[in-house]
């Protein structure tokens, strides 16, 4: 590209004045005012607050984005809505703060029902007499699914909104992305093969078809009639969460759940985790509460144990010091030196033999005799028997 020289004087245009000039050239050409234009009506929305209707009318090729003003469309005496073939009497405008244009209706009646409306519904009841559309068809999904496969677009909103949620309420989930193209011509190809992509790739318990809201147009891969039987006959339970609330593709039909948003899929694999933890929650308090009152019962026993126990206890000790006592006594009484005490004194011969009898001694022997507090020595003078001790004799 040739680059101007210095001494070149370069006009320099504000993008105001562009698009002031495309405004004044399109409305100003009389091939662009007050038009026919036929086309089949897509995205049909009512702004309530001023009452404008916005609608893309498209011929399968090419799509023109419409608007009925309130003024205008308080005068029409038809109901406009997706699918309906129409014609519109109108005239191209600009937007020149934005740099866009639009074609402004002004009158429209309908033609019947446009062809992709006519085609879509034609396909809808074949795939319903093949009974791709029956109850008995659906899989169940698994309760508390432990390994997720999500066939998204990388990095769109739809796959964010559904892995933040995942990870902020049911952590232990894990999740795989697998990439496809959501939009455009090979978006149903690539789609199914990602779902072949998780049929090969590690047993998953869920496969979850992810994607946002959008045009028409744009959700049209969605109602392929090779990538709706593909689902219908997936051998693993598949979600599909596709565009808004309002939004329905054929896929939606054979999956086995249909989530309106991504973040409702999330929602909906959530809420069975959190089921499960409320009732975990639940049963350890429950536990908690009955070991708490095992606990008090057992301390109770155990403290009623200790109280008899001691009583026991201090009933032996009493017990086994009075045996004692009385059995102290008894040794006392039984103590040969107690009868020092009482008078009683032992005799024995030099050998230190005790003397039981005076046939033991003789005149003159020697003999000792002990005290409670030391002994004597005698010599024997005289020796006499006891005259009662001779009468027992």
């Amino acid at each position: 590209m040739p680059q101007p020289t210095s001494s070149e004087q370069v006009t320099l245009l504000r993008v105001r004045d562009v698009n002031q000039y495309i405004k004044w050239r399109l409305e100003g050409d009389s091939g662009l005012t007050q038009i026919w234009i036929t086309g089949e009506v897509q995205n049909c929305r009512l702004y309530q607050a001023k009452g404008h209707l916005y609608f893309t009318l498209t011929d399968g090729d090419a799509q023109l984005n419409c608007v009925v003003y309130a003024n205008y469309l308080s005068s029409l005496d038809i109901n406009i809505k997706n699918g309906m073939s129409i014609q519109a009497l109108g005239s191209i405008k600009t937007f020149h703060k934005r740099g866009t244009y639009s074609f402004q209706v002004v009158f429209l009646r309908a033609s019947g029902a446009g062809d992709q409306h006519q085609a879509l519904a034609k396909l809808k009841e074949t795939l319903r007499k093949e009974g791709r559309f029956d109850p008995e068809r659906k899989i169940p999904l698994p309760r508390l699914p432990q390994r997720v496969a999500m066939i998204t677009a990388p990095g769109s909103a739809a796959m964010w909104d559904f892995v933040t949620i995942i990870q902020a309420k049911a952590p232990m989930v894990s999740l795989c992305l697998i990439p496809a193209v959501m939009q455009g011509p090979h978006s149903s190809s690539s789609v199914m093969h990602g779902f072949l992509m998780a049929q090969k790739a590690q047993p998953f318990d869920l496969i979850v078809l992810l994607r946002g809201g959008g045009a028409a147009e744009d959700l049209a891969s969605f109602n392929d009639a090779d990538l709706v039987r593909f689902i219908s006959d997936y051998a693993s339970p598949v979600i599909t969460a596709i565009g808004h609330e309002v939004d329905y593709t054929l896929c939606d039909f054979v999956a086995d759940v249909r989530c309106e948003t991504p973040t409702a899929a999330a929602q909906l694999i959530v809420e069975q985790y959190q089921t499960y933890i409320t009732q975990l929650r639940h049963y350890h308090t429950q536990i908690d509460a009955q070991l708490q009152q095992q606990f008090r019962h057992y301390q109770l026993h155990l403290q009623s144990l200790h109280h008899t126990s001691q009583r026991q206890l201090h009933t032996l000790i009493e017990q086994s010091r009075t045996r004692l006592s009385q059995l102290g006594h008894r040794l006392g009484q039984a103590n040969p030196l107690h009868k020092f005490d009482q008078g009683f004194s032992i005799c024995s011969n030099p050998e230190g033999q005790a003397l039981s009898s005076i046939d033991s001694v003789r005149i003159s022997d020697t003999i000792q005799t002990q005290f409670q507090d030391g002994h004597i020595t005698s010599t024997v003078t005289q020796i006499k028997k006891d005259a009662k001790w001779l009468a027992k004799k």
